[in-house]
Formats: C-alpha cells, sequence, structure tokens
C-alpha cells in the first residue's frame, strides 16, 4: 500500500485533489477534518456550534467564544488532540492495509502535524492563488475557516514531492492530478507509517 499525504491552506483545493487521485484504484481517502470531529464529539457541547456549508454539509466549528477559545489554547489539550490524530490514523492504515488498498490518501490543513512527512510514501502539496481561496472559504460559509486560509506551509519545496497548482480550470486541475499520478506510480515504494 501506497501512503500518500496531501497538505494546502484552506480552500486551495486538496479535497478535489484528494477525491481525483487514482480513481480506477482501490483507494482511501481520509480527510483530517473528520478526525477533528470526533474530537469534537467528545468535547462538552456548550464549546461547539453546528454550521452549514454552502454545499449543504454540516460540520461542527468551535463556538469561538472567549470560553472555547481559552479551552483550546491550552497546550495540554492541544498535546492530546495531535496524540489522538496520530492514533486514530495508525488504526485506519492497519485497517487499510489489511484491506489490501492500493493507496491510502490522507487529506487535510494539519497534515504536518498529524504525521511525519519522511513517513508518507508521497507528500503533495496543493497551491491556489489567495484570492482564489479565500472566496471559497467564504463560500464555504464556515466562520474561523478563514483565519486558517493564509498560513502557508514554510519551506514547502523543501518536503514535498509535488505541488498542483490550483489556479486554472478544472479540466487543468484533472490533467496536474494525472502527471502527480504518474510520477506515484513511477516511485511506488510501500511502506508502513510509523505510530510512535
Amino acid at each position: 500500500m501506497t501512503i500518500i499525504g496531501i497538505a494546502g491552506d484552506s480552500g486551495s483545493g486538496k479535497t478535489t485533489v484528494s477525491e481525483n487521485l487514482f480513481t480506477n484504484s482501490f483507494v482511501v481517502v481520509y480527510h483530517l477534518d473528520h478526525i477533528f470531529d470526533s474530537i469534537k464529539d467528545l468535547l462538552p457541547g456548550i464549546l461547539i456550534s453546528k454550521v452549514t456549508r454552502s454545499s449543504g454539509e454540516v460540520i461542527k466549528s468551535l463556538d469561538h467564544n472567549k470560553q472555547a477559545s481559552s479551552f483550546f489554547s491550552s497546550g495540554f489539550i492541544s498535546a492530546l488532540k495531535w496524540l489522538y490524530a496520530r492514533y486514530y490514523l495508525g488504526l485506519l492504515i492497519n485497517k487499510a492495509q489489511k484491506d489490501n488498498v492500493d493507496y491510502f490518501i490522507i487529506e487535510g490543513f494539519a497534515l504536518e502535524k498529524c504525521v511525519k512527512l519522511d513517513d508518507l510514501d508521497y507528500r503533495i502539496f496543493v497551491r491556489a492563488p489567495q484570492e482564489l481561496r479565500n472566496n471559497r472559504v467564504l463560500n464555504r460559509n464556515v466562520e474561523g475557516e478563514l483565519n486558517c486560509a493564509n498560513l502557508q506551509c514554510e519551506y514547502a519545496e523543501e518536503r514535498y514531492d509535488a505541488f498542483i497548482d490550483n489556479d486554472q480550470t478544472f479540466d487543468d486541475l484533472l490533467a496536474r492530478i494525472k502527471f502527480v499520478e504518474e510520477d506515484i506510480k513511477k516511485r511506488y515504494m510501500p511502506r508502513t507509517l510509523n505510530n510512535n
């Protein structure tokens, strides 16, 4: 099984890339947002609000009040969150290996906090112009997400195998995805993600 990580800023198109990569293979795509939603299920309801994106998708969001902010700014809570995410990802990857999945794709803004990039077989960074990213985030109708939209990954060129620019038409994006697919097939070297 090849383990692929997809990172990028909010609104860059990570989900679109992950859902169009290796569409003719046995693929599991895991969105890190789902891990964070499961963590939010463990929190007191007063800290969580449900938000409906413009697409109709309902997601859980932190209630941006002082109580929630002080709770999550705690270093201890933050450390627990990342430990839980790493542990949960390890379980999912082990299950996917037993199921003989060809490609396991992990997609999310917080990729580097949830896995060690060196443990991934292939690393993709999705880029899009800031104005385009901001518009996509605003169209999602999720308060607070815009704060994350402009956190560019420092030194990405040194840590990622491929960059996909999502700044033109959908057909251009698909062509770039297919190019990266071919690169992954050439380099294919399956490994197991270290759960540490």
